[in-house]
């Protein structure tokens, strides 16, 4: 249902992301994000749903991903059983991290460009799995060399850093919804150079979708990470979803496909 009123929204721009701005596509590359969370989050929680009914335990796959601290981390809570998968068939019978860190960058960087060749073989999804590999390579460097990007200020540095790899990696999802790799590279150069063009329709649901998935990172982060009794876990849920089903009802979100469907 989230996903679905997210979808209209941003589907004009698949088809044709030349005639946007560079805001309106940035926004667009943050609601694919937020899209792609409560498409496939939501799949995969049903199925855990319906295996708990018939006596089977699902691996999570989901771990508030939105609220990560570095790129490393996101990949710790994005797509679980992707993650482990890549990493103990492909990066670690490459040699993972034992060999020295130019090898590991190396293992990094393959093993997530034939990640991307996994969703799909062509050179988007190529490109998008070397960003990646790079992103994690480099994160990897600067911490083994004790490197600084962002100064010592408490508060200050885990919020640029947020937001430096939640813009980097957004954006990096233009691979994943442009149709070609010119497009999305031009999409890119939009987004870079604050170019003018047509805005995104319905940014307001946008929104709400955006407050949406910070309410459900909260409902499931928060409680362990602040030791909330069971009892509050329990009754926190059903009030997040009756929320979230009346505001749903009243903006008449309607059906749609699940995106991960496809891979």
């Amino acid at each position: 249902m989230l996903s679905a009123a997210i979808l209209p929204l941003i589907a004009p721009v698949f088809l044709s992301p030349k005639d946007y701005s560079g805001i309106a596509l940035l926004l667009t590359c943050f609601l694919f994000a937020a899209n792609l969370y409560f498409d496939f989050s939501g799949l995969t929680d049903m199925a855990r749903g319906i295996g708990k009914l018939i006596g089977f335990e699902l691996p999570e796959n989901f771990k508030a991903p939105f609220f990560f601290q570095n790129f490393g981390d996101l990949w710790r809570r994005w797509h679980l059983t992707f993650s482990l998968w890549i990493r103990d068939y492909i990066y670690i019978p490459l040699g993972g991290s034992r060999k020295g860190e130019f090898k590991t960058s190396i293992n990094l960087i393959v093993t997530f460009m034939l990640g991307g060749l996994w969703h799909g073989a062509n050179l988007n999804f190529l490109i998008w799995g070397l960003l990646t590999g790079i992103y994690l390579s480099l994160e990897r460097l600067f911490e083994v060399q004790n490197w600084k990007v962002f100064p010592e200020i408490p508060y200050i540095k885990p919020i640029l850093c947020y937001l430096f790899v939640l813009l980097v990696y957004s954006i990096s999802w233009t691979f994943f919804f442009t149709p070609n790799f010119n497009s999305a590279i031009s999409s890119i150069v939009r987004i870079l150079t604050f170019q003018k063009g047509q805005s995104l329709t319905g940014l307001e649901t946008g929104m709400y979708m955006l407050f949406f998935l910070f309410l459900f990172h909260v409902s499931e982060e928060w409680p362990e990470r602040y030791s909330v009794p069971e009892k509050w876990r329990v009754g926190l849920l059903p009030i997040l979803g009756l929320l979230i089903l009346f505001i749903m009802v009243g903006m008449n979100a309607g059906n749609a496909d699940f995106f991960y469907s496809r891979f």
